[in-house]
């Protein structure tokens, strides 16, 4: 009943967060937010997870065979633009996590009205949800893409300049995130580079190219192969989340800059070399907006206390090895996380 949310949702935010029940997370089936559910239960060794996701192609249930042995997950399949069975699962004391977006440049030219539905849409409904119940905090996942390519970095107050169907989406969810700001929902946006680690789809950059040297065919570039890119560890994400939940300003906007930076061709040789294969080149047709460069200032993250760690080699030597739970930790391991609500 909608008193009774209301409610509650005072009670909630007069307590910490790290008493709260439970937590909820869309999109945790993929590979960032089923390395950041692992990492959840590990933080808050008595909370519930509810993961909300799709399960389109991206997902994989067997990222969360980890999580599953915790005995606190709860998997439900459905789309986060499901607006009464948001309302239903969300209680006043969760902490909410949103990832579940379509996230493939390429596929967002096929398919712009896809994009749009689950990328703004979807973050409309749930943070409608949300506001609805009374829930203390969002901690929202947009991209570096929103600020279009850049050859100097991009800070918070930087400009968007979305150049795909992509990025142009995941820039009018944050549209809908001033809206629900206004309205009163407290919520933080994080922006980060190319994220990459184990439990990635093999359509992105660095496990596609895996799978190329691993059959023995040469790298694919798109156009000249010097776009540059720089990249964040999953496992240095999944820390600047939790110094994000810790210390983190209310309705924060945040920079989440990777720890290196290099061009398509740099990332083909880095992984021929780790695998020990000849670097061979096929230069194929360039793809609808190919930017030549995002970067970002990462100050107002380092404000915080976060310096990403892992570069591009670990991280491939990571992926090769096969995913070992290096990045998150599994249930128990990490100290429980004491956490001021905002």
């Amino acid at each position: 009943m909608p008193g009774k949310k209301a409610g509650s949702s005072e009670a909630a935010k007069s307590r910490s967060i790290h008493d709260a029940p439970g937590i909820l997370v869309t999109g945790g089936a993929g590979f960032i937010g089923s390395h950041l559910v692992d990492a959840l239960l590990s933080w808050f060794p008595t909370a519930r997870v509810t993961v909300v996701d799709a399960f389109t192609y991206a997902a994989n249930a067997e990222n969360l065979v980890n999580a599953r042995r915790s005995g606190r997950l709860r998997l439900v399949r459905a789309s986060v633009e499901d607006r009464a069975l948001l309302r239903d699962l969300i209680t006043p004391e969760m902490l909410v996590l949103h990832l579940a977006a379509e996230s493939h440049v390429p596929r967002s030219f096929a398919d712009p009205d896809l994009f749009d539905r689950v990328n703004r849409h979807g973050t409309r409904v749930l943070l409608e949800a949300a506001r609805s119940v009374g829930v203390p905090r969002v901690i929202h996942f947009s991209t570096d893409e929103v600020y279009g390519s850049r050859l100097s970095p991009a800070d918070e107050t930087s400009p968007f300049a979305p150049t795909s169907p992509y990025a142009r989406s995941k820039a009018d969810a944050e549209g809908e995130i001033r809206n629900a700001r206004n309205a009163g929902l407290d919520v933080t946006v994080l922006r980060p580079s190319n994220v990459i680690g184990p439990r990635q789809h093999k359509e992105k950059l660095i496990p596609r190219f895996i799978e190329l040297a691993q059959s023995g065919r040469a790298f694919q570039l798109e156009g000249d192969g010097d776009q540059r890119r720089t990249f964040l560890a999953i496992s240095d994400l999944v820390q600047a989340v939790r110094l994000i939940v810790q210390k983190g300003a209310p309705n924060a906007t945040y920079n989440v800059a990777g720890a290196e930076t290099f061009s398509v061709r740099e990332v083909a040789r880095i992984i021929a070399s780790a695998m020990e294969k000849t670097c061979r080149f096929e230069h194929v047709a360039d793809r609808p907006a190919n930017d030549r460069a995002y970067l970002l200032d990462g100050a107002k993250m380092a404000a915080l206390g976060f310096q990403p760690r892992t570069g591009v080699q670990e991280v491939v030597r990571e992926i090769m090895t096969g995913d070992r739970g290096a990045h998150a930790a599994l249930p128990g391991r990490e100290r429980r996380m004491s956490i001021a609500a905002a």
